[in-house]
């Protein structure tokens, strides 16, 4: 179990690092990306344009970044509960599937292998943990209803 809490403890952190590096350094992270298509001739570059500066996924993309970091940091707080690792292997298998996706459909960007390969890593390390759990039996498959947790029913007006 303190292998799978320090993982998602890391993940935490590098979430949190990444999604500041979406929102603040977008562009000198697509540079950082590119910088792949130039050795590996097979896959092209992602497109810059500067005219166009909208940042729309670059706040959805951030918002994702956050949203995993708390999945992650649950996940290590709360070993035992399944749901934070189920929302985490969801998230990472969309991602993953949408890169593949990409890759075989639309213009082979560099940015798509690199995505494809980090989330489908992360998905597998994920999986394995949550498999592990579920074979030794340490994680509840339903969240326990034990003094953990604060009862859903707690404020009648909500």
């Amino acid at each position: 179990m303190r292998k799978y809490q320090w993982f998602m403890r890391l993940l935490t952190v590098i979430y949190l690092l990444v999604g500041v590096a979406f929102f603040f350094y977008h562009d000198q992270l697509v540079d950082v990306l590119n910088l792949g298509s130039k050795i590996f001739t097979a896959f092209q570059p992602l497109p810059v344009s500067i005219e166009n500066k909208e940042l729309f996924w670059t706040v959805l993309a951030t918002s994702m970044m956050v949203m995993l970091s708390l999945t992650a940091l649950f996940s290590s707080i709360y070993p035992t509960a399944a749901s934070f690792l189920i929302i985490h292997l969801a998230s990472k298998l969309t991602s993953t599937v949408s890169f593949i996706y990409l890759l075989k459909t639309q213009t082979p960007y560099f940015a798509y292998l690199v995505g494809t390969i980090t989330d489908s890593f992360i998905f597998l390390v994920v999986l394995y943990f949550y498999l592990r759990a579920v074979f030794t039996k340490s994680i509840a498959t339903v969240e326990p209803q034990d003094n953990t947790l604060p009862p859903s029913n707690t404020d009648p007006t909500l």
